[in-house]
């Protein structure tokens, strides 16, 4: 009863105002967000450069949607027209059959009473259809219907909330301001159960005995958040109600955000010094392998994609404030729960500030959709490398990542703050 109570208090400390990354942001937000991210998102997962140009013509959208969808993108066929764009739109995002249903009544209803447009539209029931499913908003539908052109500021909203209407664009549990997001964290946490790949878990193992590396991560890339990369902060941590906390955090400090929590594997040594080994549990189980014990533990990743650079510059103080414990204050007064001497966090972005942020590379090893990830110094990383990589065909890459002060010096053993 007392963990049900506590669920519920922290699903209403997280009553948040906006909707899914996979829904229409409210205007002005959704205006900003497309200014900010759908350019970069675009040219970083599909190689399309579309803000070098004012306006797209029917082969640039055409082109757009192949290189997207492949050979059975549908095409919009003779001259372009805003009608045409928005039936295009609807059957790429595989919604065409949802839109069919929609009876004179109803568009009347959408399009009148609720989005307040009225625009010369033969295929209404398709505008309807993309109202509702957000891949455009009322301020665009009202601009690509007035003009006989379509500029590439919409035409990108477009086509980012058409490739999220398919569910291969970016893979998040919702925003920061979700009216929703407590349960929506709480959900996903609680889907996460120990997952093994025996045969990567030989190549880590071997590089913990060896002392290579102090212990590695098991991910799978299902889980992977398709975030804009140099906007991305990726968050580690163990218990989730500290996840609870940084959300909310976030939010106090008026940073809006898309989130995504990914599941992670952390395996290190157990050492017997340290008690009895417990009895295993689906989310905590210590492995015998010769003499040596590794523990395998649920944790989490939680990636947190920016609006802009300004804003990720801004969450080194926040955690540096409110998340981080240091001498003096041992017992975390004012902190979030649970919150570490060395938390853990990272990014690919280089513009960080070097007085925060220390290089370091992210080793990781492929097989299938798992993958094992192990931290090392820029220093050590060809040790590690050829440790991780030794009689065995594995995909492997070494990524440079930028984590902050405190983690690297956890890395590196020289302070425990």
């Amino acid at each position: 009863m007392k963990k049900l109570k506590n669920k519920i208090i922290l699903i209403l400390l997280l009553a948040f105002t906006l909707t899914s990354c996979n829904k229409e942001e409210t205007e002005p937000l959704g205006k900003l967000i497309m200014e900010e991210s759908d350019y970069a998102y675009l040219q970083e997962y599909y190689d399309l450069d579309l803000e070098k140009k004012s306006t797209v013509d029917v082969k640039g959208i055409n082109e757009s949607f192949e290189t997207i969808f492949g050979e059975e993108a549908v095409k919009i066929e003779g001259n372009y027209s805003a009608d045409k764009l928005i039936e295009v739109s609807i059957k790429n995002a595989q919604y065409e059959e949802l839109a069919l249903t929609y009876n004179k009544d109803k568009v009347n209803e959408k399009l009148n009473n609720y989005y307040k447009v009225k625009v010369n539209s033969k295929n209404k029931n398709y505008l309807a259809c993309a109202l509702d499913l957000g891949i455009v908003n009322s301020d665009i539908v009202k601009e690509i219907y007035k003009e006989n052109k379509l500029d590439t500021d919409n035409f990108a909203y477009i086509i980012t909330r058409v490739i999220n209407s398919t569910g291969v664009g970016r893979n998040c549990i919702g925003s920061i301001y979700d009216t929703d997001i407590g349960s929506k964290i709480n959900n996903t946490w609680e889907s996460f159960l120990l997952f093994k790949d025996e045969k990567l878990e030989e190549v880590g193992y071997e590089a913990v005995k060896n002392g290579t590396v102090t212990g590695y991560n098991l991910k799978t890339s299902e889980n992977d958040s398709n975030f804009i990369k140099d906007k991305t902060i990726v968050y580690g941590h163990s218990d989730i109600k500290h996840a609870h906390q940084l959300v909310g955090l976030l939010r106090s400090e008026n940073i809006q955000a898309k989130i995504q929590l990914e599941p992670k594997i952390s395996i290190y040594k157990y050492l017997l010094e340290w008690g009895p080994v417990p009895e295993a549990s689906p989310t905590y189980e210590v492995v015998q392998d010769g003499e040596d014990y590794f523990v395998h533990a649920v944790e989490y990743d939680l990636a947190i994609e920016f609006l802009s650079e300004d804003e990720m510059e801004k969450f080194n103080d926040i955690i540096e404030k409110y998340a981080k414990k240091n001498e003096g204050n041992e017992e975390a007064k004012g902190l979030l729960y649970e919150s570490w001497w060395q938390p853990l966090y990272s990014t690919t972005n280089s513009n960080m500030n070097k007085e925060e942020y220390v290089e370091i590379v992210d080793n990781i090893v492929k097989n299938g959709i798992y993958e094992i990830h192990s931290f090392s110094t820029v220093e050590d990383k060809e040790k590690v490398k050829a440790e991780l990589t030794e009689n065995n065909d594995f995909e492997s890459e070494q990524r440079t990542i930028y984590c902050n002060k405190a983690f690297y010096n956890y890395l590196i053993g020289e302070d425990y703050q």
